[in-house]
């Protein structure tokens, strides 16, 4: 389902993502960034993740861009982050 969503759910946020200054390698270097410290099974909540990607050296600053769910990092049941943040396992 979200192979066939995504493309238009990234269209309607196109200018979203233009005014936080978030393109295609910035998102690659992100979603890098988050997988490395949630490797191996663990759990970070929202703080220890901007943390996560300004030691990236990703700025996160205060704000919108400090919301993580243009990173993929929200809750599927609600759409608002979760107190904590796992990669999905297979299954």
């Amino acid at each position: 389902m979200l192979a066939l969503t995504a493309p238009r759910v990234h269209a309607l946020n196109a200018l979203h993502y233009r005014t936080l200054e978030l393109d295609q390698p910035l998102l690659a270097r992100c979603h890098a960034a988050l997988a490395g410290a949630l490797r191996g099974g663990n759990q970070l909540t929202r703080e220890e993740l901007w943390a996560a990607l300004e030691r990236a050296g990703i700025a996160v600053g205060s704000g919108m861009r400090r919301w993580p769910s243009w990173c993929g990092a929200t809750s599927t049941a609600t759409g608002r982050p979760p107190p904590t943040i796992a990669l999905g396992g297979p299954g």
